[in-house]
């Protein structure tokens, strides 16, 4: 099939250029941070290394996009509970999370951000391409602020 395909972002992960054998090349989508499990780039083989020295028996495939993201995720919600205070409620949980602004654990995490307008939290997307059996970054970046992220501002 020679048609170009686009993909969400929940299909961005290793497993599915796995299942295609060979057939995902060239489809293209974003992904929620800004490397992937599988990444030559040097922080990510060094968070991909420490990752597997805690879990050394896990499954192949592992880590996976979604592991990245659950490592970054679990530290948003301990700096949300921390700035919470010494006896946490619901509440101060969450202004503790509207606190966090461009809050990133490290380079192979988006920044977070919360406030009171919204609690999406990641509002980065960086677009990728499966090249040569691997999602790759694509180098693009907006030229126009969509209407709808301008509401959160």
């Amino acid at each position: 099939m020679k048609q170009p395909i686009f993909v969400g972002s929940a299909i961005v992960d290793q497993g599915v250029i796995a299942a295609s054998k060979g057939g995902a090349e060239g489809v293209k989508g974003f992904a929620l941070i800004p490397m992937l499990p599988g990444s030559k780039h040097p922080d990510m083989q060094k968070w991909e290394a420490a990752w597997r020295r805690e879990y050394p028996n896990a499954r192949a495939g592992r880590p996976s996009i979604f592991d990245a993201l659950a490592y970054a995720d679990a530290y948003v919600v301990v700096e949300g509970l921390r700035r919470a205070g010494p006896q946490p409620t619901p509440e101060s949980f969450i202004r503790g999370l509207e606190g966090l602004q461009n809050y990133r654990v490290g380079p192979v995490a988006s920044p977070r951000s919360f406030t009171a307008k919204h609690h999406i939290g990641n509002l980065t997307l960086s677009p990728v391409e499966v090249r040569d059996g691997n999602w790759e970054p694509v180098q693009w970046s907006s030229t126009h602020p969509t209407e709808i992220l301008k509401r959160y501002e």
